[in-house]
């Protein structure tokens, strides 16, 4: 009779209410609030967007794990979200109203890891991140335990003016093989940030930067999630498929559901789930 309990909580709307906070939480939805940008280089910045991205994230997750009754495939890789119009002039649409479904047939967008709540958040307030959106894909999606960054880490060097250069060169050049950095970043982090660079700090897409093509090709190296794969679609494909990533979102939710990391003992049945 667990099964037939188990059906008859989650139909409560309470559960509803958890699973939707579990994915807040995960998705550190929260910091969407806390995004500003300058609307000289950032026209479609307003505080109304940052409610709209909030309300994109949560539709989504509502719409795919509680109405389509779908996990984390569709959760990484649906061709489709939730879009108002402060939204549209983010993702470059039109004729939409309200918050409606829009239907992505361009090839750039899919799933959670293309929305701007996602990308603006792991961002500066003038550029893209490639820190931390790899640093978020390892922690919140691999589990893969990083270790803590040194106490005092230092900005990347000033730019010079006479040297035209992409933030993923400049980030190479400071963390990447053959530097300080190569341990982690040019192994673990810096390839899986570098698939977003096709999305600026507001998560607007883009084909050049600093009038250099973007370069979002990458070798993936963390756990089963490995070899060399082509933008953001590309490692979305394969997060998807990923046994570690699996086994991730099932640690997730334990912890969300008893208030505590799983322990060895429970590896059996957290691995059937």
């Amino acid at each position: 009779g667990y099964r037939v309990q188990a059906r008859r909580l989650l139909a409560h709307p309470r559960a509803v209410d958890t699973i939707a906070s579990f994915h807040d939480q995960l998705l550190q939805v929260q910091k969407v609030y806390d995004v500003t940008r300058n609307t000289t280089l950032f026209p479609e910045f307003s505080t109304a967007l940052r409610d709209s991205m909030a309300a994109e994230q949560r539709a989504f997750v509502r719409h795919v794990v509680l109405d389509q009754k779908q996990g984390l495939t569709t959760l990484l890789t649906a061709p489709y979200s939730f879009v108002d119009a402060p939204l549209a002039r983010v993702y470059g649409v039109s004729g939409v109203t309200g918050l409606s479904r829009v239907e992505f047939a361009d090839g750039k967008r899919r799933g959670l890891l293309t929305q701007p709540a996602f990308l603006a958040t792991n961002a500066t307030s003038t550029t893209s991140d490639p820190i931390h959106r790899g640093t978020f894909v390892n922690h919140r999606l691999l589990c893969s335990g990083l270790p803590p960054p040194p106490n005092v880490v230092p900005a990347l060097p000033a730019e010079d003016p006479m040297v035209v250069r992409t933030l993923r060169q400049r980030i190479d050049s400071f963390t990447g093989k053959g530097t300080c950095g190569e341990g982690c970043h040019s192994t673990f982090i810096n390839p899986i940030g570098f698939a977003y660079e096709n999305y600026d700090a507001l998560g607007r897409w883009r084909d050049t930067e600093n009038g250099l093509p973007v370069d979002a090709t990458m070798t993936a190296s963390v756990g089963d999630v490995e070899g060399p794969l082509d933008g953001a679609l590309e490692l979305s494909a394969r997060l998807a498929r990923s046994r570690d990533v699996q086994t991730c979102a099932t640690q997730m939710w334990i912890r969300h559901a008893l208030g505590r990391a799983p322990v060895e003992a429970e590896r059996p049945w957290m691995d059937a789930v």
